[in-house]
């Protein structure tokens, strides 16, 4: 059995070398796109009166879409996304999915706006190659926040 002075005379070396592997440990993941100060944030309105399938967003190509925030005021909608047809203007039309129930007037403050903001939260992450819409059959106004990192 080695004395116990050899496990002193190797732990500088042990210590140096788990310092050095630390330094190229794995990056965090990265944050939140919405509360990051270094990407860049932009704002859609919904015009007044707008009823029917309003399509504010429209991706880039290959683009994801990170919705921050929003105010509607408005009743009877509800949010959805889907695929862009090139061939037409059909958008959210392909492979739609809903991702909420239907709004109905009466919102936080019963007036019927209804409002989403949270940080270190996303409203959504809509998929690269997919429209964000709004399925509204009365008319909604706003706005919505969003990025596309």
């Amino acid at each position: 059995m080695r004395p116990r002075r050899h496990l002193y005379a190797v732990l500088p070396a042990l210590i140096a070398l788990l310092a050095y592997r630390s330094a190229f440990a794995a990056p965090a993941p990265p944050a939140d796109p919405c509360q990051s100060p270094n990407v860049a944030k932009q704002s859609v309105p919904i015009s007044p009166a707008a009823s029917g399938i309003l399509v504010p967003l429209i991706p880039a190509s290959s683009q994801t879409i990170h919705i921050c925030g929003l105010v509607i005021d408005g009743a009877n909608f509800f949010f959805a996304y889907g695929g862009t047809d090139p061939a037409s203007t059909d958008n959210c039309l392909v492979n739609p999915v809903v991702l909420t129930g239907m709004f109905t007037s009466g919102g936080a403050s019963n007036d019927g706006i209804h409002a989403y903001s949270g940080p270190g939260s996303i409203f959504s992450v809509i998929p690269a190659n997919n429209a964000f819409c709004i399925n509204a059959t009365s008319p909604v106004a706003g706005v919505i926040t969003y990025t596309q990192p």
